[in-house]
């Protein structure tokens, strides 16, 4: 996006320089939308429901390999950790599925629950529903509020920082 040089005191306003400085506020319309319906509705178990326009909030997509034993067993869990990259101001909405990186019936019979959020990872339980070999992975997907200095949280307690399923 083209930048808008600053005037210097006193100078005169002309045609060109007004032109320029709508040129970029058009620009600057195009990229970012401002529109009522572009908001986004973040309902988390810590901090309720928070209507924020579009270029309030952060996602992050990613996959995480899961460390699986030469075979598993029926009912056997396996526990998986995911990163962020970032800081959310509170513990984000996440959600994983398995990836299944081939389909024996291990793999195919897996499923994965969310145990643990913070605002900077989640870890993850992959269940498997019938024995046998595995080869799976995840893919995380994480919504959330971006922490910066000027919205610090400030929790009523330190469980506002951090959530756990059981």
């Amino acid at each position: 996006m083209a930048q808008l040089p600053l005037p210097d005191r006193g100078q005169p306003l002309d045609v060109t320089y007004i032109y320029t400085m709508a040129n970029v506020i058009n620009q600057l319309s195009n990229t970012v939308s401002f529109s009522n319906n572009k908001n986004i509705i973040i309902d988390t178990d810590t901090i309720g429901k928070q209507k924020l326009k579009n270029t309030e909030f952060a996602a992050v997509a990613g996959f995480t390999s899961v460390a699986i034993p030469a075979n598993v067993t029926t009912g056997q869990v396996v526990e998986a950790k995911y990163t962020f990259g970032m800081t959310f101001k509170n513990p984000p909405i996440v959600f994983a599925n398995i990836f299944a990186k081939n389909n024996d019936n291990a793999t195919t019979s897996a499923t994965v629950v969310v145990s643990n959020v913070t605002t900077t990872d989640a870890s993850f339980k992959v269940v498997f529903g019938t024995a046998g070999t595995a080869n799976l992975g995840l893919n995380v997907f994480a919504i959330g509020i971006p922490y910066t200095p000027e919205n610090t949280p400030t929790p009523a307690s330190s469980s506002d920082q951090k959530w756990q399923h059981t």
